[in-house]
């Protein structure tokens, strides 16, 4: 599929989608997408394996959002200019959730320490660390993941940055508009 020439789309990549005739009519079959140049597609890569339950490749996809220095920042938005900061905050929350998600408290912890490390009071990504907080707190105290996601979300709810610097209104609208149920990944 091509890309829109919209200037408000933000950041985009090619994909390529193949149908097939089944049963008498055109079903999409695969969806290949390019490997991500832009931080928030290694981001939107990583949510999307860990709603599909695939945990490694999440992992390997959030540790691109906070490694991979070739990865490129939306420079078309002045609003972000710590975007690693934020980005690679937000991807070690998804780290605490996936490592929540498969009953790993040590993995679970070893990401919300890297994230308090990485996010600290007064810096770019903090609001996220709270974020992370929240939702490990929680977890390690009720082991229920529908109570630490509340958690999560009800701390995004009080602040709108937490869904405004990873969605539409940041990286535009061919990008995924983060809400704040999207804080976490049940």
């Amino acid at each position: 599929e091509g890309i829109l020439g919209d200037p408000n789309a933000g950041p985009q990549r090619s994909m390529t989608v193949t149908w097939s005739f089944v049963g008498g009519v055109f079903t999409r079959t695969t969806e290949l997408r390019e490997a991500p140049s832009y931080r928030i597609h290694a981001l939107h890569d990583g949510d999307d394996a860990l709603r599909r339950q695939d945990y490694r490749q999440a992992d390997a996809s959030y540790g691109q959002v906070i490694n991979d220095g070739t990865l490129q920042a939306w420079d078309a938005n002045p609003n972000l200019a710590n975007e690693p900061q934020i980005l690679g905050a937000f991807a070690y929350v998804r780290l605490i959730q996936s490592s929540a998600l498969r009953g790993d408290a040590t993995g679970a912890q070893a990401a919300y320490d890297s994230l308090t490390r990485f996010a600290l009071a007064d810096s770019p990504g903090y609001l996220y660390a709270q974020i992370g907080e929240a939702f490990y707190k929680s977890w390690t105290a009720t082991q229920n993941i529908g109570q630490a996601c509340a958690a999560a979300i009800a701390v995004a709810q009080q602040n709108p940055n937490a869904t405004q610097w990873l969605g539409v209104d940041s990286f535009g609208t061919a990008n995924y508009d983060y809400q704040p149920e999207d804080m976490c990944v049940q």
